[in-house]
């Protein structure tokens, strides 16, 4: 995990009161969780008033979330705002993901450039639940 994200989730952890651990498996798909949620945390460079989510990644956790009885929160820090989101709720609402196939790459590692198609989903900032 990324210096950025450990330190989103020691900052989420401060604000919430609550006990977050990192994922113990490298190659979980989510990044940190605790006794009622899990978390998947990015870091942006840029601002997107419209953030968005790999749906494998949505997809697995949301899944894993219900199975487990557990919250599903996704969190987007950009321009020093830590964006959170329910996943769990905004399911619940029929929120619409406009899922769509996108042309991207592969991964953000290593300064790969090799591109892959990707469906993704994208949620508007005005949705998270509150900001950090």
């Amino acid at each position: 995990m990324k210096a950025q994200e450990l330190a989103m989730i020691k900052r989420i952890e401060s604000k919430s009161n609550s006990d977050i651990k990192q994922s113990d498996y490298e190659y979980n798909r989510f990044d940190a969780y605790n006794d009622k949620s899990i978390f998947e945390v990015k870091h942006r460079h840029t601002f997107y008033g419209d953030v968005m989510i790999e749906f494998d990644k949505f997809s697995y956790n949301y899944a894993y979330a219900m199975v487990n009885n557990l919250n599903f929160v996704y969190a987007v820090e950009m321009n020093d705002i830590i964006y959170i989101f329910d996943i769990v709720n905004l399911v619940k609402e029929g929120f619409n993901f406009n899922w769509k196939w996108r042309e991207m790459p592969k991964t953000t590692e290593f300064n790969r450039k090799e591109k892959v198609q990707k469906y993704v989903g994208f949620i508007n900032i005005k949705h998270s639940y509150c900001e950090i």
